[in-house]
């Protein structure tokens, strides 16, 4: 039984865009922080205007025997798409870029080291023979440079529902 309310609301330079989330764009077994534990990247959501896309991901254990130990807390915020990034459970990935898209078009995630965000809540929602089900829910407050320098705050509230593999 999932929840068809899963959700991503952002906030940037103070005009609120509101998303139910889609499913898909999943990658299994990736590489983390951990080094013996497979994880799945997972996209939250996006928003897309005439002047930027804006995309969150979420990585998280892809087994549940690692998984179910998880708690709401603060975790990692980094910018999507670096290589070599080795992400940590629940850690998010945000990125964004202007419309029309350049090589030089995307906007840069200010400090991204020292920056983390709140899960709110984990919450069992089901399972099927292979998997179980988590709702998570998360708030985040980060700053990016858009391509001319300008600071662009943005903030952003999600509910997600995510699949991990019963052992």
């Amino acid at each position: 039984m999932t929840s068809l309310d899963d959700y991503l609301n952002i906030t940037i330079n103070g005009i609120e865009y509101k998303r139910v989330t889609d499913t898909g764009y999943l990658f299994i077994n990736q590489k983390g922080c951990v080094s013996n534990k497979p994880y799945i990247l997972e996209k939250v959501g996006q928003v897309s205007t005439t002047t930027f896309f804006f995309h969150v991901y979420i990585n998280y254990f892809q087994n549940n025997s690692d998984f179910v130990n998880s708690v709401p807390g603060d975790y990692s915020v980094t910018p999507a798409f670096i290589a070599n990034n080795a992400p940590c459970n629940l850690g998010i990935e945000l990125s964004c870029d202007s419309v029309p898209y350049t090589p030089t078009s995307s906007w840069v995630l200010q400090n991204p080291g020292n920056k983390t965000y709140s899960v709110k809540s984990i919450s069992p929602m089901g399972e099927t023979s292979t998997s179980k089900l988590y709702q998570v829910i998360g708030e985040f407050t980060v700053d990016f440079k858009d391509s001319t320098n300008k600071l662009i705050p943005v903030t952003g509230k999600f509910q997600k529902t995510i699949s991990v593999v019963k052992p």
